[in-house]
């Protein structure tokens, strides 16, 4: 869809984007098709895309012959999207919040999308949490970044635990700000995710664990481990394997985080009192 058509529509719908909802809509006609081309080749044909607005990427996505159900929580871009669904009888849109959408159980298990700046950790744990198989998703370059970030490096942290744990991650296009409307001040990235396992009891806990161990980041995993589990932090560090005593949190790779998680499960199991303070 060109600029012209989509200035044409929120002019005609009364719409200024909203800067509160990181309304920034990917005008470049190159990587609309680029990304929806993508789609088509590396998800399945039913997906659920995410923050559909006016349908710049939705229209891309449907010529590709995909079925789409496109999300979007600002009611004010039903009208397009309707007018748009006349012309693709495969495009179902649906005025919502996508979070809560991703856990029913009806929800397309691909998606796709341009996922709002000031929400996008919240979206990428709903993914995680969610049945979803693969996702190729436009973020933040930062955010990006945190994603496939390795231990030791300042992006690393408690997202690019749960999102490696879960998924291949892969950095694939760089996308520039003045392909965008309005330019954000950053440059974004397409990211394609593709689960290598299930969101069980144990990834729960393991967020209850690295929410505290990385609240103390910059610590000795020794001494977080004490701040964090009290007295039975000795059994864990005892249980632990190939963990030098000079090792930080931020240091500790994903499998480590959650082998820590796997002895919290078991000591509870066997009657320990286990609490992540």
């Amino acid at each position: 869809m060109e600029l012209r058509e989509i200035l044409t529509l929120l002019k005609k719908h009364g719409i200024r984007l909203k800067k509160k909802l990181s309304q920034v809509l990917l005008i470049n006609e190159f990587f609309l098709r680029h990304i929806a081309r993508e789609a088509r080749n590396l998800l399945g044909r039913e997906v659920l895309e995410l923050g559909a607005g006016p349908g710049n990427l939705t229209k891309y996505l449907l010529d590709e012959g995909l079925e789409v159900v496109a999300v979007e929580i600002d009611g004010r871009f039903a009208p397009i999207l309707r007018e748009l669904q006349r012309v693709y009888p495969s495009l179902h849109p649906v005025i919502a919040d996508c979070i809560p959408l991703l856990e029913t159980p009806f929800t397309p298990r691909y998606v796709v999308g341009n996922v709002p700046y000031h929400v996008s950790s919240d979206i990428l744990v709903a993914i995680a949490r969610s049945r979803t198989q693969a996702a190729l998703i436009t973020l933040q370059k930062e955010v990006a970044e945190r994603l496939v970030a390795k231990p030791g490096c300042s992006a690393y942290g408690r997202l690019s635990v749960l999102m490696q744990l879960v998924f291949d991650v892969e950095q694939r296009l760089v996308i520039p700000p003045s392909a965008f409307m309005p330019q954000p001040d950053v440059y974004s990235t397409t990211v394609l995710l593709v689960r290598k396992r299930a969101y069980d009891e144990l990834l729960a806990e393991l967020e209850n664990v690295t929410r505290c161990l990385f609240s103390y980041r910059n610590k000795l995993l020794r001494k977080a481990l004490r701040k964090c589990f009290g007295e039975v932090w000795c059994e864990i560090w005892n249980h632990l394997s190939e963990v030098d005593e000079s090792t930080r949190v931020y240091q500790l790779e994903p499998r480590k985080f959650l082998e820590i998680t796997c002895i919290v499960v078991e000591l509870r199991r066997r009657g320990k009192f286990v609490s992540t303070t």
